[in-house]
């Protein structure tokens, strides 16, 4: 008899057993169903801030162009995975063609691609990304956006606590420049190079870099130049003086130089040898000196008889 309930108790707990694990198999598997598979994206900025008042949530909008490749990789890797197709429950997502909504970019300072701006649900900006970055930069910048860590409200307020803080100065001046306002981003790098113009603390190079680059952006050629050049000479152990002579030849092709360019480029290949831009370099000469060859060419055929 004991042997018979025994058997009769097992029996009832194996099945009690299977009914939690079906149970939760199929709670499982309603979870899965429900969880979002891919990111509903809308396709303007207004609608994005409307819906996200409306749900309590922030937007993030992405200014892309059909040509950039960075942008399609942000696409096709970054808004992809797992991690930030879960962040749908608490953000709006949209996309804008920034050359064909040009007002929205220009109002917003985008001139670089992609650029992702974070929006609170008044449709104010909260922060942006620049630039490719992985999923998991992704999810924890956007995330350190909503709890107020590293926006520019948060960095003006430690400049006021820190006033002779380079760092603070520096990436300051870069959310400035993100934004398309380089007059307050200029006044944050001189910052940085008056407080440690030697680069003890390692931004002085950044800011000199930075200070090229919007110049470049404003296409002023020779004064671009000068900036890089400059951040070469004061700097020349910066893991940017790279960056920096790739930039100084390249905007002398682009400042009608292209002698200039030529020498700039032969810089270049005999101090970063083995940089990973040389196969670049070789083509971009090649395609100069193809360039004055046909020029020289056209210039010495007679002119026509009259």
């Amino acid at each position: 008899m004991y042997d018979v309930l025994k058997r009769m108790w097992v029996i009832v707990a194996c099945a009690g057993a299977l009914t939690v694990m079906f149970a939760g198999q199929q709670a499982a598997a309603q979870d899965n169903a429900a969880a979002p598979n891919r990111i509903d994206w809308l396709h303007s900025y207004s609608e994005a801030v409307r819906l996200a008042s409306t749900s309590d949530r922030s937007a993030i909008v992405e200014f892309y162009t059909d040509w950039c490749p960075w942008c399609r990789r942000l696409e096709d890797s970054t808004f992809m995975a797992s991690s930030v197709i879960a962040m749908t429950d608490k953000y709006v997502f949209a996309r804008v063609n920034a050359e064909l909504d040009t007002a929205l970019a220009t109002q917003f300072g985008v001139s670089s691609y992609p650029t992702v701006i974070l929006f609170d649900k008044a449709g104010n900006e909260v922060g942006r990304i620049v630039g490719y970055v992985p999923p998991d930069r992704f999810v924890k910048t956007m995330n350190d956006y909503v709890n107020g860590v590293g926006t520019l409200w948060a960095l003006e307020q430690a400049g006021r606590d820190k006033r002779n803080d380079p760092e603070i100065a520096f990436k300051t001046g870069e959310i400035y420049m993100q934004r398309g306002d380089f007059k307050q981003a200029r006044a944050n790098f001189d910052q940085v190079l008056r407080y440690d113009l030697a680069n003890n603390l390692g931004w002085s190079d950044n800011a000199q870099f930075d200070l090229g680059v919007m110049l470049r952006k404003e296409r002023d050629w020779f004064k671009a130049i000068e900036a890089f050049r400059k951040l070469i000479k004061n700097y020349p152990e910066s893991e940017l003086a790279e960056d920096a002579q790739l930039y100084i030849a390249w905007l002398n092709e682009r400042a009608g130089a292209p002698d200039d360019a030529l020498e700039e480029y032969k810089t270049f290949l005999d101090e970063y040898s083995k940089s990973s831009e040389t196969d670049w370099v070789k083509a971009e000469m090649a395609s100069i000196k193809e360039a004055k060859d046909a020029k020289q060419a056209s210039d010495k055929e007679p002119a026509d008889e009259q």
